[in-house]
């Protein structure tokens, strides 16, 4: 049992981690749009940068990789339904080596 939670746990900060990065890709202009929802809804202030903010996110675990989907496509940001995917499998992959 705590294996599989502790796999839960490494599969949703990988997918964090993967989802902002896609966001900063798709929106590199929305840092503050970001900034000010982890703020406004989390609590959390970080300073003005896509690697404090990927930070916080990641290692936040009442921020669930749902809610970063959530923000994505209020910013109409497209989602890449893969990420979840390539996530998953890359995650068992290292289990295997």
């Amino acid at each position: 049992m705590l294996l599989l939670a502790a796999r839960r746990s490494l599969f949703e900060k990988r997918i964090k981690r993967a989802l902002v990065e896609d966001l900063e890709r798709k929106a590199e202009n929305s840092l503050d749009k970001v900034i000010e929802w982890l703020w406004e809804d989390h609590g959390i202030r970080v300073g003005r940068s896509w690697d404090r903010v990927k930070k916080a996110i990641v290692s936040n675990k009442s921020i669930t990789p749902q809610d970063l989907v959530v923000l994505m496509l209020s910013m109409g940001v497209e989602v890449d339904e893969e990420l979840w995917f390539k996530e998953r499998k890359r995650l068992y992959s290292d289990e295997q080596n």
